[in-house]
């Protein structure tokens, strides 16, 4: 699958379920969520105004999307919706791997790698130099997708995460 293709399977309305360990107070978090994946035009403001920090040109990205989320399908849980940007830019030689940019909300802008792994799988690293988060995404089905993150910090993992999401999809008429 071309990186592209993967891209196009991301847009769309999901459902999410998300357990979250606390590996170091072994404590856990269960979670649910409606996520909207957006893909963002060059001239979108929210590029716009991410690309000139960077100084990338537009035609290196492989794709700029938009994620939105909304908690409140979890009755359980205070109300919690965000959303950020996610810039894919290509490496020179291999579009299946470069680097990305993400913005959520009023935070810095994090930079960090990604790969595209020839079993499918979309691994996304940030790495500061005392730690890393990684997140792996993958697609049991064009409705069903799969990921899986990790925060590391010195030599301990802090945080694992699992997430199934599936697609909602307009019913027929």
């Amino acid at each position: 699958m071309a990186i592209k293709e993967f891209i196009q399977l991301w847009v769309g309305k999901w459902f999410s379920l998300r357990s979250i360990y606390f590996l170091d107070t072994a404590k856990t978090e269960n979670n649910q969520a409606e996520i909207i994946v957006e893909m963002l035009s060059d001239d979108l403001q929210e590029l716009v105004e991410l690309l000139p920090t960077q100084q990338i040109p537009t035609n290196a990205i492989v794709a700029g999307m938009k994620f939105s989320w909304d908690n409140s399908v979890d009755w359980d849980q205070p109300r919690q919706i965000g959303s950020n940007i996610l810039v894919l830019i290509a490496d020179r030689e291999n579009s299946q791997k470069g680097t990305f940019l993400r913005k959520m909300g009023t935070e810095e802008i994090k930079t960090g790698s990604y790969v595209l792994a020839k079993d499918e799988a979309l691994t996304l690293t940030i790495d500061n130099g005392a730690g890393y988060w990684q997140e792996r995404i993958w697609y049991a089905s064009d409705n069903l997708r799969l990921r899986q993150t990790l925060l590391k910090q010195g030599e301990d993992f802090k945080i694992a995460g699992f997430y199934s999401e599936i697609r909602k999809i307009q019913p027929l008429q």
